[in-house]
């Protein structure tokens, strides 16, 4: 029992570390460009500390979400930021995709396309672990993408069913063109490793636990893809 919550709460904070980094580099970011223009185009910068203000509530938001499910699995009971006991918090899934996908898409420039099907009826058949590691790929794979490749012009998430194999499965991946000349691309994008079950190889190893992979590499000229096959029974 011990070693099960032991395991438990450091996947917690993993996952604590990956959401509030890729809200945090998108800050920096955004400070970045308002320091750009700031001199020349002073009307542009309202709009993106508004989006720095959004992006730090929404960094706040995973820190509580995350202490209060580690709080529960000590057995001790989630209070809020007034002292009262809050409610118990629901595990990030599919449709928390498209709100990570959103804020990298107003964080940068690159084209960012989602392909999923976000309809109730699909998402509420994916097993809730399958959709957290789903959710956990997708942040890792574009936290990387805006500090290792942010001039990439293009960006692909994919969530989809299938290929059929003999158990359905789950696709994810995660894929960018290449970078501008000077960066350092997709060939150090896999190299970031922490403790906690965080990085990609990290996030290979709770694949396989699930009886899934997750493989990344260099994608056509200097691209990158991350890509998860999660099986769904």
């Amino acid at each position: 029992m011990h070693e099960a919550r032991r395991s438990q709460r450091l996947q917690l904070a993993g996952d604590l570390h990956d959401f509030v980094a890729h809200d945090v580099s998108g800050i920096v970011v955004l400070a970045q460009a308002a320091q750009v223009i700031g001199a020349d185009r002073p009307e542009e910068v309202l709009p993106l500390l508004q989006q720095i203000e959004a992006s730090g509530l929404q960094a706040l938001g995973s820190m509580d979400r995350t202490v209060h499910m580690l709080r529960s699995s000590d057995g001790t009971s989630p209070v809020g930021r007034d002292g009262t006991d809050a409610s118990p918090p629901v595990a990030y899934g599919l449709e928390d995709i498209v709100g990570a996908v959103d804020r990298f898409r107003t964080a940068g420039r690159a084209e960012v396309r989602l392909d999923m099907d976000r309809s109730p009826e699909r998402t509420g058949r994916i097993p809730r672990e399958v959709a957290s590691t789903a959710h956990r790929v997708v942040v890792e794979a574009l936290t990387n993408i805006r500090r290792h490749a942010a001039t990439a012009p293009w960006v692909t998430v994919s969530v989809t069913p299938g290929p059929e194999r003999p158990r359905p499965v789950l696709t994810v991946s995660v894929t960018n063109g290449p970078p501008a000349d000077g960066e350092t691309g997709g060939g150090h994008l896999g190299d970031r490793e922490h403790p906690g079950a965080s990085g990609l190889r990290g996030l290979a190893e709770r694949a396989r636990v699930l009886g899934g992979t997750l493989e990344f590499g260099i994608h056509g000229e200097y691209g990158w893809r991350v890509t998860a096959v999660l099986p769904l029974d």
